[in-house]
Order: structure tokens, then C-alpha cells, then sequence
């Protein structure tokens, strides 16, 4: 017996040992830190690009907006959700949007963040919220998301 009760210590101090040369795991990522990243893949300077372009990505966008706004005419807060997941996960264009600014260049850029702050994080409140919140609060969600669109739309035509 005293020769498996000093193996066993021996294996515990072994493993204790072992794990200390282990990498610790990242610190997760402050708000202010996910929004610089997210604006990096926005602008196309990081991260996956769809093979689509900003035309067919606003198409698609468009018909998520459609699909909502007909789940709260008909109460079908499926449609809204999965609509409003949709939009808040939608892929970015290939080449992000920097190919398609000619004019406004920091303008917009200052601005996006803001736009895209209000359409992401609001597409989510909405996925999260169409089972439960009123149908009032979910017109009222779409409508600031949609004045999100409806800005970016504005800088892009100035």
C-alpha cells in the first residue's frame, strides 16, 4: 500500500507540474474591442468575405426586412426572428465596403460604426426578444433598425 500512496503523490505533483506550462486562456474581449473587430471586417480589412457583392448583400437585406415587418403584420414572430437573425449574422461584402465608397469617404467612416452599431445590435435585441416582447416593441426595434439602413443609405447617395 505505502508504494501506491507514493506513486500517487508522485503523479499528482507530475500533473500540477505539467499544467503550469500550460497557456492560459485569452481574456475575452471587451465591447469597445468586438466593435474595432467587427468595423475591421466591415470595412474588409479582416476576417471571412462572402463571394457576393455589396448589391446582392443589400437585396438579401431588404427581403430580411420584408420577412419581419410580415411577421408583425401577421404576428408570426418566426418570420421576425429569423428575419432579424438574418440581418444581424448577414455576410460581409466581398471586399468589405471600401470598394464602394467614392464620395463621404470619412464621413463614413466615422458614421458606420454608429449605423452598424444600431442595425447589428438591434437585429439581435429583436431575434432575442420575438418570442416574448410585445409586437409594439418589435415594430418599434424594426423601425430604429431600419433608420440605421436608411442613414447608411443617405451617406452612401450624398
Amino acid at each position: 500500500m505505502k508504494i501506491s500512496r507514493y506513486f500517487l503523490v508522485i503523479c499528482i505533483a507530475g500533473l500540477i507540474v505539467s499544467c503550469e506550462g500550460q497557456a492560459k486562456k485569452p481574456k475575452p474581449l471587451t465591447d469597445k474591442e468586438k466593435a474595432e473587430l467587427h468595423m475591421k471586417k466591415v470595412l474588409g480589412e479582416t476576417g471571412k468575405q462572402s463571394e457576393y457583392g455589396l448589391i446582392i448583400i443589400m437585396r438579401d437585406l431588404a427581403r430580411q426586412i420584408d420577412r419581419i415587418n410580415t411577421g408583425l403584420f401577421t404576428n408570426n414572430r418566426y418570420m421576425i426572428q429569423k428575419g432579424a437573425e438574418a440581418i444581424a449574422h448577414h455576410p460581409i461584402p466581398k471586399g468589405g465596403i471600401k470598394p464602394y465608397l467614392r464620395k463621404n469617404v470619412d464621413k463614413v467612416k466615422t458614421e458606420i460604426p454608429i449605423i452598424d452599431k444600431n442595425l447589428h445590435q438591434t437585429a439581435i435585441i429583436i431575434s432575442k426578444k420575438a418570442k416574448t416582447a410585445s409586437i409594439r416593441e418589435l415594430h418599434d426595434l424594426t423601425v430604429k433598425m431600419t433608420s440605421a439602413c436608411v442613414r447608411c443609405h443617405q451617406l452612401f447617395r450624398d
